[in-house]
């Protein structure tokens, strides 16, 4: 499900969307034949974007939510006389923590003559406004030893990152 608003008021413009998703999956033989969350199965996703546009310069800000991404969690490594075995929890039923961020970008648009067909565009962002640490996948890798070693691997995105840009439009 989807929803979607979207407000313009003179110079400012603004929209929010929400989803809803809920994918399961379902295999002969898989998971006692339940059904599963599928592996990007992230519930609830929620964004708000705005911007102010001010002569040759726009404004924007932009507000990203969802709720945690499934995943399976390993609950237990056993190693009997080198014979590794994983033992998993329930396909996808555990989540990631609640993700979410803010970006801030200020576009400038410009010409050097007003007679040229060549239009310009300096910008300068920044995504992840408050430098929130976002969990956005967990993998669990074995490595090529003799002794089996197995690690989990948390991985994030990125923190707070500033952009400049500069584009020639025609």
């Amino acid at each position: 499900m989807d929803i979607f608003i979207k407000k313009k008021i003179k110079r400012f413009n603004s929209w929010l969307s929400y989803s809803y998703i809920n994918t399961q999956n379902f295999f002969t033989d898989v998971n006692n034949n339940n059904y599963f969350p599928g592996n990007w199965n992230i519930r609830h996703s929620l964004r708000w974007t705005s911007f102010y546009d001010l002569d040759h310069l726009r404004f924007s800000l932009g507000w990203t939510w969802h709720s945690g991404k499934a995943y399976t969690q390993v609950r237990e490594i056993i190693n009997e006389q080198g014979q590794v075995t994983l033992q998993y929890g329930e396909l996808n039923s555990s989540t990631l923590p609640i993700y979410h961020r803010m970006d801030l970008s200020v576009i400038y648009n410009f010409k050097l003559k007003e007679s040229s067909k060549l239009n310009y565009r300096f910008a300068v962002s920044i995504r992840n406004l408050y430098d929130r640490k976002n969990l956005i996948n967990k993998e669990f890798r074995s490595a090529n030893t003799l002794d089996n070693k197995f690690s989990y691997s948390d991985m994030y995105g990125i923190r707070l990152t500033p952009n400049l840009s500069f584009r020639i439009l025609w």
